[in-house]
């Protein structure tokens, strides 16, 4: 089965206005120690000086914290200048035990965290989940006030406002008195009165202690990004702080199980691993199944209460915005078996605590999800969501935060994105006190709410992943693609000491890189280049990887290569090619080359297509078969190769190809205004299963099949469609008194399946159209009178003036291979202005029109529909509705199989576009540049040292993406990197100049922005000027 690409983000990417933050007077972002401290990043010169207890290890917050071993080895001591007016900020875990053996609860009584910082301290209140704090220098009048809890990474703000008023008894400041935790107002004092002074320099403040070596009150746990300001911030300033770290990084995997792999434990448990290390291993419920999914394994929930997924405690921590990924496939049985358990109303994907969910809404015939998140005060409904029934949708959640300053309380927004693409965006939300950061100690459940609960799924889930942080929607858009397959090519060999390896990318995202997983001393030229050089130095066989990886996942392939001695005897391969070929801009010319080899000896045969000479570039695809396609960005004159070796002699033979070009064929990407696929965003789910409709039964059972490329849709109840939810994109001529187009054309292009195994009884059942528009129909029907062709059917005006519109219907020749169960390209042209100049192409070939006749059209409000459409009215309407057989029932218009890639031009398409559309499924996929570097390296190429040498790269490209410009890169491949330096390194021409003799390797790196590549390197030895002798 193949995979529908469904995700989903829990996190709100919102514009929210920018809060400046001042300079900090300390500022320790614990990424670097240096000689036994901490540099001030302040640049202030307060640096932490570290006692042995210290250390730096990876942090949940940003880079690096720093640790304490819990000991009287834990202290740093650093000078603070004496501030009035203040506030000290940092992120803290707090070690769940936060004593060990040798330092008893009773002797460390008050862990501190700081000790005299400018008349300030803080520490814990024993054991407990509280701070204890002083303020003023003699350190009296300690309050307490809920602080940090054990387990949780969490921030706290502390902020001191010397109002500069006097207690009238005691002489102390009076102070506002602030603490926030996780950027939210926790705890406030007003008209505060320090014990003694708060404008204090201390050269010693002592840290993570209440005093140096020796002392027993250490906190045990970690400290990260720890700042001190010299200003009292405000709650909008320190919410921005609190963001600033985590802003500031990309999203981090805390939790992912890919569900490969289930172990099964003595006492008959099962597991399955968590592969992060960041959380806890899942207890798997004895009705689940270990079954097949797109990504390897997956679980099966069978909707009994027997079915969960459960970890007692998650121990990850998502700290505030948050990215839930998962495969999700929910069958059709699932809307009739969904009261296994009765009053399961909302089925659990997913369950952290009570405080976490995702949920299947009751109303399962449209696949929505019910979501809450870090107990928001409201439950979020997402449509659409899930992309249909049996099929494999990729879903993930991104929940985003921001704080609100007027109402001191936190905000969530969930969005979901379908296939990649954004489907849906929740209402912000407000989210309880005290959930701004997920509890790690919280069990989680896949599958159910709980062990043994009442609210399972009936469904498989697979390659389950946590972030700490809102992925991005590109990100989103590349898990849920996936990375490109990968094939390294078949085994081969070589007499030579060098070899050529050759991989070929399929759909997806990534780049190949190559490595060696056996023979000794092999070495690869280019690494991360598609073809690569490699080096084999002795006879043997050698095994190359090819790898492209994804941000989960990685897809491989291993060739062999085999370096013999040159055999005695052995045949010259064959090539041939004809001496000529001929096509028209756009459509790809197909070329097919004779191979072969008599002796069949030393080993297979490779194939490769190259350009040899030519205006523009060339795409050959696949590049690496005797038959191909090639594809070019301009018209003229080319000279194509195709080599061929078995490994110890080779073969050429070259064509001379005329490329025309087409002033009606301004390219597939021009014009183009809807594109409904069935892979990106799918349309929402219009009816329930059951039996199909072969009468009047009011079904409408649509769901997503296998298509021509991705998914495509099947409609198979009587009265099925899809609707696409989008009108056709039209005005309404200048003038005109009525609704007559403002465009002369549109053109339709779709692919078709015609299924004779479908059951419902039809009659011109709809491909594609707009009611009270247009249709364009099979002309099959049960009753006998269809041709196999196509009806086309306009209803509008003659002109603008108009009163009334009239209505039309022509039919067009069935193509000479009959259209029945195959994959067949159709198109449309549609005179939507006089109705004169209509056209219908099957397989890029143009049909005859054979009988009636249609006006122009008139622009509505209605949707554009795919499969079928609604019909109008209880009588039959053969216009708009449906056809009635001779006992009057209904002959239905839903599509007898499947409908794919359909795409609306605002123009009428050449005859060479649709020939290019009838040979590539999807032509306007990305194609990587091409680029070729002049002068050219060899044996004899030489550069002299110390003196410029200009390199140019001639590069082509296909134009897309559309936003991009082609970027370059000059790198040096062998040689001392050191001693090359580039004029211009990331222009298309530049001049290298090497200090050092030896020999060096350029190339340049060639990326459109989204696809890169690199140029084949040339090689040069570098050699020393001659010396000039003059004689007399």
């Amino acid at each position: 089965m193949k995979q529908l690409l469904l995700s989903v983000a829990c996190g709100a990417l919102m514009s929210v206005e920018a809060v400046t933050l001042p300079d900090p007077v300390i500022w320790w972002t614990m990424d670097e120690a240096a000689a036994g401290k901490i540099v001030d990043a302040s640049g202030n010169g307060n640096d932490l000086t570290l006692g042995p207890g210290l250390s730096l290890v990876e942090s949940r917050v940003s880079g690096k914290a720093l640790a304490s071993d819990g000991t009287t080895n834990t202290w740093g001591t650093f000078p603070c200048p004496a501030l009035t007016s203040r506030t000290v900020s940092f992120w803290l875990y707090r070690n769940p035990a936060d004593n060990d053996a040798s330092i008893t609860s009773a002797e460390n009584k008050y862990p501190y965290i700081f000790n005299g910082l400018s008349g300030m301290s803080l520490m814990f209140e024993g054991t407990t989940e509280s701070f204890r704090h002083s303020v003023g220098q003699t350190g009296l009048a300690p309050f307490i006030f809920a602080g940090a809890y054990r387990t949780w990474w969490s921030h706290h703000a502390i902020t001191l406002e010397d109002t500069g008023a006097k207690d009238g008894a005691t002489g102390g400041a009076i102070c506002q008195w602030n603490y926030y935790r996780n950027g939210g107002l926790v705890f406030a004092k007003t008209n505060l009165v320090a014990t003694g002074s708060i404008e204090v320099a201390n050269p010693a403040v002592v840290f993570m202690n209440q005093g140096t070596s020796g002392a027993k009150r250490p906190v045990w746990g970690q400290i990260d990004e720890f700042r001190v300001f010299g200003t009292a911030l405000s709650a909008e300033q320190v919410s921005a702080e609190f963001r600033r770290p985590l802003d500031a990084r990309d999203p981090k995997l805390i939790g992912r199980w890919s569900m490969n792999d289930v172990t099964v434990h003595g006492d008959a448990s099962r597991t399955v691993a968590e592969e992060t290390g960041l959380s806890s291993d899942l207890l798997l419920g004895p009705a689940v199944q270990h079954v097949d999914a797109p990504t390897g394994k997956g679980l099966y929930f069978d909707g009994t209460s027997s079915s969960w997924a459960y970890a007692a405690t998650n121990n990850f921590q998502a700290l505030l915005d948050t990215t839930i990924t998962m495969w999700i496939n929910i069958p059709v049985e699932a809307e009739t078996l969904n009261q296994l358990i009765a009053g399961n109303n909302y089925p659990q994907i997913f369950a952290m605590s009570t405080e976490a969910r995702a949920e299947l809404q009751q109303a399962r015939d449209n696949n929505s999800l019910r979501v809450f998140w870090h107990n928001a005060t409201t439950p979020q409904f997402l449509n659409p969501s899930l992309a249909g029934r049996d099929v494999w949708s990729h879903l993930a959640f991104v929940f985003t935060h921001r704080y609100g300053a007027a109402t001191d309380t936190w905000f969530q927004t969930p969005r979901a994105y379908i296939n990649g693409s954004l489907a849906a965006t929740g209402a912000e939300t407000a989210v309880a006190r005290g959930w701004e950061i997920e509890d790690p100690r919280a069990r989680v459940t896949f599958g159910n709410t709980n062990k043994d609960a009442l609210r399972p799924i009936m469904g498989t889930l697979s390659d389950v992943s946590v972030w700490d942080g809102a992925l991005s929607a590109e990100k989103i858009a590349e898990l849920a693609r996936g990375p490109a397959a990968v094939d390294a090519g078949v085994d081969f060999v070589t007499t030579s000491q060098t070899a050529e390896l050759r991989a070929a990318l399929g759909d997806g995202d990534g780049t190949v890189l190559w490595s060696c997983v056996s023979g000794e001393g092999a070495s690869i030229l280019t690494p991360d280049a598609v073809v690569t050089a490699v080096t084999l130095p002795a006879e043997g066989t050698y095994v190359f990887r090819a790898t492209v990886a994804g941000a989960l996942r990685a897809n491989t392939d291993d060739v062999a290569v085999t370096r013999i001695a040159a055999p005695a005897e052995n045949a010259t391969p064959t090539a041939g090619l004809a001496e000529t070929a001929a096509g028209t801009l756009p459509e790809p010319i197909p070329l097919a080359a004779s191979v072969a080899d008599a002796d069949s000896q030393p080993g297979a045969l490779r194939v490769k297509w190259v350009r040899v000479s030519g205006p523009g570039g060339v795409w050959f695809e696949p590049p690496f078969a005797a038959a191909t396609r090639a594809t070019f960005t301009v018209a003229g004159t080319y000279v194509l190769a195709c080599t061929v070796s078995d490994g110890d002699r080779g073969a050429t033979a070259q064509t001379t190809v005329t490329v025309s070009a087409d002033a009606a064929s301004p390219g597939l990407t021009n014009g183009l205004i809807m594109s409904v696929t069935g892979d990106e965003g799918s349309p929402r789910r219009e009816g329930v299963s059951g039996n199909l409709c072969v009468d009047n039964a009011n079904y409408s059972t649509t769901f997503y099949a296998d298509g021509k490329v991705g998914y495509g849709f099947k409609a198979t109840g009587a009265r099925a469609y899809f609707s696409t939810g989008m009108q056709m994109p039209e005005t309404v001529a200048e003038g005109a008194s009525n609704t007559w187009p403002a465009d002369n054309y549109r053109t339709v292009s779709a692919w078709i399946y015609y299924d004779t195994a479908s059951t419902n009884r039809v009659k011109q059942p709809i491909i594609f159209g707009v009611p009270y528009t247009f249709a364009f129909a099979l002309n099959v029907a049960d009753d006998g009178t269809g041709s196999g062709g196509f009806a086309v059917t306009q209803q509008g005006f003659k002109d603008g003036t108009a009163t009334a519109p009239g209505w039309g219907r022509e039919f067009w020749t069935a193509p000479s291979v009959p259209l029945a169960n195959r994959w067949a390209h159709v198109c449309l042209i549609l005179d939507r202005k006089y109705g004169t100049d209509m056209g219908v192409y099957v397989d890029g070939v143009p049909s005859s029109r054979t009988s009636g006749t249609v006006y122009g059209g008139r622009v509505t409000a209605n949707n554009f529909y795919v499969g079928g459409w609604p019909w109008y009215g209880t009588a039959a309407n053969t216009v708009w509705g449906y056809f009635p057989d001779g006992e009057g029932k209904e002959l239905s218009r839903a599509f007898p199989g499947i409908v794919d890639e359909v795409r609306v031009w605002n123009r009428k398409l050449s005859p060479a576009e649709i020939r290019q559309l009838a040979a590539e499924p999807v032509s306007m996929n990305n194609r990587a540049p091409q680029v070729t570097v002049s002068p050219a390296g060899g044996p004899d190429s030489k550069i002299v040292r110390n003196r410029p040498m200009t390199f140019t790269a001639t590069a082509f490209d296909d134009g897309l993406p559309s936003s991009s410009s082609l970027a370059y890169e000059w790198q040096v491949v062998s040689g001392d990197a050191a001693g090359a330096t580039f004029s211009a390194q990331t222009a298309a021409a530049t001049q290298v100049t090497v200090s050092s003799a030896g020999v060096y390797a350029f190339r340049v790196k060639v990326t459109d922005g989204d696809l890169t590549v690199y140029s084949e390197p040339q090689a040069f030895a570098v050699v020393s000027a001659g010396t000039a002798i003059l004689l007399r």
